[in-house]
């Protein structure tokens, strides 16, 4: 009997033994730092310029986190990344389904307002290729509703609203919606000067002078022109200048000014010449 009991338990403990040894093996739990992991090396070589091997750093860190239980914000995370390296690789379509998973995986986390952001830039890639006007204008008007909500998801504490207003404001100028873009510039003028962007802070305001000036209003974008004019050596300013004057009847204005501008920038001169924002030919 002692036997028999002996034999008894070591066919227990085999038959443990075999079954712990064929039994599925659930993968652990994808950790969040392995996540962090994944995104400090990837973001180093993205800033290196290593889109391809930031890339793969990427699509290995998502494939894991696709058989894993890896929680909402970390996935989006590394999918919105993943989309801005494949954006800077001109890889719009693939760009695209990053972000559309990192919004599906965390649709109003940290990673949201960023995701509609770089989807937003990845649209307006392929409207800038798009076969039809039409179709342009739809990715277009995508991509201003990704701004919006990029704008409206924004975080408290982060990069501020200025480079999404501008950016909106350059796809409003891509459909010739000049009220919209005149008033995205100018809001987006207003957050550079917050954020102590001076440089960026003229750029939007000479938009906005020119978008005021698409708008038929030309007395009001002369008036910011002129101000404009004298605070920056700009070309594009004169330029622009130019062609208030001489919509507005002040053809003797406009000529010495232009001269002035070709006297300025030979080149930027011949560029303008024939164009429609000016009357001169050389």
């Amino acid at each position: 009997m002692v036997g028999d009991r002996g034999v008894s338990s070591r066919r227990r403990a085999l038959l443990a033994a075999l079954a712990l040894a064929t039994a599925p093996v659930r993968p652990p739990r994808a950790s969040a730092a392995s996540a962090a992991d994944a995104l400090a090396d990837a973001r180093e070589l993205y800033g290196a310029g290593g889109l391809e091997d930031a890339e793969a750093v990427l699509e290995r860190a998502v494939a894991v986190a696709d058989d894993r239980d890896l929680e909402a914000s970390s996935k989006a995370a590394l999918l919105k990344l993943l989309g801005d390296v494949r954006v800077d690789a001109y890889a719009y379509e693939r760009a695209m389904r990053a972000y559309d998973a990192a919004l599906e995986a965390d649709p109003r986390g940290a990673s949201a307002s960023g995701a509609h952001f770089g989807r937003a830039n990845a649209l307006e890639g392929l409207a800038a290729a798009a076969a039809t006007a039409a179709a342009a204008t739809a990715l277009y008007e995508s991509a201003i509703d990704d701004y919006g909500a990029c704008l409206e998801l924004a975080k408290p504490g982060g990069a501020g609203p200025a480079v999404p207003l501008f950016e909106r404001a350059q796809a409003y100028k891509r459909l010739d919606r000049w009220d919209d873009a005149r008033r995205d510039y100018a809001a987006a003028a207003v957050a550079f000067a917050d954020a102590r962007a001076r440089k960026e802070q003229k750029i939007a305001e000479a938009q906005a002078a020119f978008a005021t000036f698409e708008t038929g209003d030309v007395a009001a974008a002369r008036r910011q022109l002129e101000t404009l004019s004298r605070q920056l050596y700009s070309s594009d300013v004169r330029a622009a200048l130019v062609a208030c004057y001489w919509v507005a009847g002040d053809a003797a204005r406009a000529e010495d000014l232009w001269l002035s501008l070709c006297e300025m920038d030979a080149s930027r001169c011949v560029l303008y010449t024939g164009s429609h924002t000016t009357p001169f030919a050389r």
